[in-house]
């Protein structure tokens, strides 16, 4: 028997606590699904929330690596913007599991984890926040509430796993595009501050 990566572990925990529920899932079922025994998956880990953190890390850590990366550069707020979009919502198609999984099941881990899993989500609210701040400071968007903008943006890219489709009409990108110009439209300066 071919030995069982560590990848192939999240991503099965991933697919059943997303279908079933994080409290729902036992141990024996990753390991049944896997085609592995339960002393064996203990090889990995040593409780179930292990699988939960890692996923939720995995979720959010993917995410806010390429934002620091948009962050430090010297694009301008537009392009930021759209780049932030565009890898949020490919990000989270590519690995709908485990954002459902993040987004349902993250208050389930315990305190120390989850207080460390929400300080990486608020420095990727920071980015976007930041983002956000340059563009009124470009004079690209009016003065906005820049806290609600922000979540306002997320819960739209955070929804995507719920209702987006890859054999759909639209690519990702586009989804982006079309957020992007809702976001700029709703925001955007207007002449004589009207």
């Amino acid at each position: 028997m071919a030995k069982t990566s560590w990848w192939e572990i999240l991503n099965t925990s991933a697919a059943l606590f997303s279908r079933k529920g994080y409290s729902s899932t036992t141990l024996e079922d990753i390991a049944s699904e896997l085609g592995i025994s339960k002393p064996t998956l203990y090889h990995y880990i040593e409780a179930k929330n292990d699988l939960l953190y890692s996923i939720c890390d995995q979720a959010v850590s993917k995410l806010l690596n390429q934002a620091r990366e948009v962050d430090n550069s010297t694009m301008t707020a537009r392009e930021k913007l759209a780049e932030l979009f565009c890898m949020h919502l490919s990000l989270f198609s590519e690995y709908g599991d485990f954002a459902s999984v993040f987004f349902a099941e993250e208050k389930e881990l315990p305190a120390r984890q989850r207080a460390r899993i929400r300080s990486l989500s608020r420095e990727y609210e920071g980015i976007l926040r930041a983002a956000l701040e340059q563009a009124v400071e470009e004079g690209t968007f009016e003065e906005i509430d820049v806290p609600m903008t922000a979540r306002i943006i997320s819960s739209m890219c955070n929804w995507l796993p719920v209702w987006y489709r890859k054999s759909g009409p639209l690519t990702t990108d586009e989804v982006a595009s079309l957020f992007l110009e809702f976001i700029t439209r709703a925001c955007a300066k207007r002449p004589g501050g009207q």
